[in-house]
């Protein structure tokens, strides 16, 4: 009786590069499929598809099969998008990441790609990622650099009551985000533009739970819908910027204003704020003390990272979808009716509704005032909101739609929309200057010095938020050709160029 054969085997990548090795040193196909127990059809077909393997094999050794090359596309964007948002210290569920593969296919005209669930784990696997639902800042925190600063920040609060110390940061709102793909695809449908219409908004409160009023930063200077508004009365701030982004010019004129309602009450506050790019302080200020917190702990350190922007977006994603189910089933009719003005009486509304309570547990996690607390957070707005997902039948989870403005948030500061982002920048900027030629001979009134600033500020916002080092240095070119520019360009126009 014959010997009972070898199961045939499946080679990795890294095997089938030892097998073309061995082709170009002269073996021949038959010898290699008895050497590897393999057909002899597959040591020709490795042969055939060598230059692939050997490009599959530069990143996933271990893998048996070389995919479509499309999907191969799809696989390297989305591992990148996966490290910007790991990088960015967000949480990625398995449902946000299938979101994104699906969006990166459908760019790439891969109709018959379903990012199905098989293929997430394939992708978790050839890129060794255990856990996606636990990605977040606070598991790479290093924890020696949290206990040093909360030893020091006894030092530095010395002279402040606890009521004179408070956190600003501000976050993206996709103020039309939509927790359904069914609705999702409806409003899309009639050409409604949903997740991209984004404000900032930041907050500002004190470690025992005093509010200020939130800053709404949207793109129009003065939307429409603000006719008749008073936001005084309805407790809003409103300023606007190019990409409804904060700028570090913004930000100057935040401090200011706080800087003067502290000196009208004889306070002196210590202000906590993160390293973002915007949050750069020109000004000596009479009674704010700005201190930053080390880079990567404001998961652990900054209060307003410790619920209560979370519970802000639980109560405003919470009278969005009222909204939606209070006035029809036509999502993209009723989606069409939200304007600006709405928006921020929201804005107001939910944050209204984030109590002093939970304002001040989230102060007491960090672990800076006095010895670390466990969060009693009120999650009353999260068990609505986990309320209403189930009635209106969505897909999402409340941990993915709180989490969805700033995982979008990720596509928006991409490469390749930074560079757009620049070029729009540049393209204003010289358009400006060529409808100033034309008009020579009158005095201009368009070009400023400050104008031109405000190009700057955004700029370096872009540079900060760039993933590459020839991106960043693109970008301060830009900004030095600016910043250069703008001294002769108001010359030429006989404009005063003003104090440096």
């Amino acid at each position: 009786m014959s010997a009972k054969s070898k199961p045939l085997v499946t080679l990795t990548n890294e095997q089938k590069c030892g097998v073309i090795r061995e082709l170009d040193e002269g073996k021949t196909p038959e010898s290699l499929a008895t050497k590897y127990n393999v057909c002899v059809s597959t040591i020709y077909r490795i042969r055939s598809n060598q230059s692939q393997i050997v490009e599959a094999a530069k990143t996933h050794h271990s893998q048996k099969r070389v995919r479509l090359q499309r999907y191969d596309e799809i696989d390297k964007y989305l591992i990148e998008w996966f490290e910007q948002a790991r990088a960015r210290n967000l949480i990625i569920s398995d449902g946000i990441l299938q979101a994104q593969a699906l969006s990166f296919g459908r760019r790439m005209n891969a109709t018959d790609f379903k990012a199905s669930s098989s293929w997430i784990r394939g992708f978790k696997k050839r890129h060794g990622i255990r856990s996606l639902s636990l990605q977040g800042e606070a598991g790479s925190v290093d924890h020696a650099t949290v206990e040093n600063y909360r030893e020091m920040f006894k030092d530095l609060a010395k002279g402040y009551e606890a009521h004179n110390i408070f956190n600003l940061d501000e976050t993206a709102l996709f103020f039309k985000l939509l927790p359904n793909k069914t609705l999702c695809q409806q409003a899309k449908a009639s050409g409604t533009k949903t997740t991209k219409e984004r404000v900032s908004v930041a907050f500002c409160v004190s470690s025992t739970g005093e509010k200020l009023l939130p800053l709404v930063i949207g793109k129009a200077a003065r939307p429409r819908s603000f006719k008749g508004l008073d936001l005084c009365r309805i407790g809003i701030k409103y300023t606007n910027s190019y990409k409804s982004w904060m700028t570090s010019t913004i930000f100057q004129e935040y401090l200011k204003e706080l800087n003067k309602i502290m000196a009208e009450n004889n306070r002196k506050i210590l202000l906590l704020v993160d390293n973002a790019p915007s949050h750069i302080v020109r000004e000596d200020l009479s009674h704010i003390r700005v201190e930053f917190l080390p880079k990567d702990t404001t998961s652990v350190l900054q209060p307003l990272d410790q619920g209560i922007i979370r519970s802000f977006k639980a109560h405003y994603k919470n009278i969005l979808i009222n909204y939606l189910i209070a006035i029809g089933n036509n999502t993209a009719e009723t989606m069409r009716t939200i304007n600006m003005g709405m928006v921020v009486n929201w804005i107001s509304e939910a944050w209204e509704k984030v109590s002093e309570t939970t304002i001040a547990n989230c102060s007491k996690k960090t672990g800076l005032f006095g010895k670390e607390a466990e969060l009693l957070s009120d999650d009353t707005a999260e068990r609505e909101l986990q309320a209403q997902l189930t009635a209106v039948k969505a897909t999402a989870s409340v941990e993915e739609y709180l989490s969805a403005d700033e995982i979008d948030l990720i596509y928006d500061c991409s490469e390749e929309n930074l560079n757009q982002e620049v070029y729009e920048r540049v393209s204003t900027f010289e358009q400006e200057q060529e409808d100033d030629d034309e008009l020579a001979d009158r005095p201009l009134k368009g070009i400023t010095r400050e104008r031109t600033m405000t190009h700057v500020d955004e700029l370096r916002t872009l540079m900060g938020l760039a993933t590459t080092t020839t991106l960043r240095q693109n970008i301060q070119k830009v900004i030095f050709e600016l910043s250069c520019g703008v001294e002769p360009l108001l010359k030429q126009a006989r404009l005063d160029f003003g104090p440096a």
